[in-house]
């Protein structure tokens, strides 16, 4: 048994999922009986991670709870070799028994070389056990995922909040009568912070202005360095943040600013 990977999922079983504002998935989407990967990819800091822990609170409800387990493979203390994957279920047995169906959500996969291999493995050799990944666009979408797993995954494509999400995560409800509503002012104020801000759930959240564009920043300069710059190896990416501002440019947008 591997020390570290044997901390992490007892770590896990003793925290648990967190509460969290719940967005809005159609659980009936999810393949739980078909032979199919299930996986969730999108924009960095979209919420993939948190429509995980969603997903793994409702599967509370009707599952062992022992049978369910979340790794998140940015985690240091786990090797990002393959063996990390190839020891994961019979540590899991070993810690816990063997289950009837093993429900394991793997966060960031992608960062674990040859991943797929293991997966594809699991997925046509263990019946009695139900995969989930999550991961960047550029590692993980319909159009990106590996060949080896092509006619075994679902895709989910995780967005940033819609302007319905955005209010329930203001909890502001929209009144009936709209037009002559108290509340007609704050809602237009909240579609202006929408349009500014958009709806990356972080920064929904922050109340400070100045840490939201911040955030913004941060997420703007990280997404065109890591999925557009190192993936596509751009020999000049100070000229494609420019062209990129430039499509950007508003007076209602921060990101004009960054």
């Amino acid at each position: 048994m591997r020390r570290d990977l044997a901390t992490v999922l007892v770590e896990w079983q003793e925290t648990w999922a967190p509460e969290l504002i719940e967005r809005e998935f159609d659980l009936s989407l999810v393949p739980w009986e078909l032979n199919k990967v299930v996986t969730f990819a999108g924009c960095r800091r979209t919420g993939k991670t948190y429509l995980m822990f969603q997903l793994i609170n409702e599967l509370a409800k009707t599952a062992e709870k022992e049978s369910i387990f979340y790794i998140n493979f940015e985690d240091e203390r786990l090797e990002k070799g393959i063996e990390t994957l190839t020891e994961l279920i019979p540590t899991i047995e070993e810690l816990y028994g063997k289950k009837e169906r093993l429900y394991l959500f793997l966060d960031e996969i992608q960062n674990v070389e040859n991943w797929d291999s293991w997966v594809r493995r699991v997925n046509d050799s263990r019946k009695d056990v139900k995969l989930f990944l999550s991961g960047s666009s550029s590692k993980l979408s319909s159009r990106e995922i590996p060949t080896s797993l092509r006619g075994r995954a679902i895709t989910f494509e995780v967005f940033p909040l819609s302007f319905r999400e955005f209010l329930k995560f203001k909890e502001f409800k929209i009144p009936e009568r709209l037009e002559f509503s108290r509340e007609k002012p704050e809602l237009l104020n909240l579609l202006r912070e929408y349009v500014l801000y958009g709806g990356f759930p972080e920064v929904v959240l922050t109340g400070d202005v100045r840490i939201k564009r911040m955030l913004v920043r941060d997420y703007f300069n990280t997404i065109i360095a890591l999925d557009v710059v190192e993936r596509y190896g751009i020999r000049n990416p100070e000229e494609l943040r420019a062209f990129i501002r430039l499509l950007l440019n508003s007076e209602y947008s921060s990101l004009s600013k960054l």
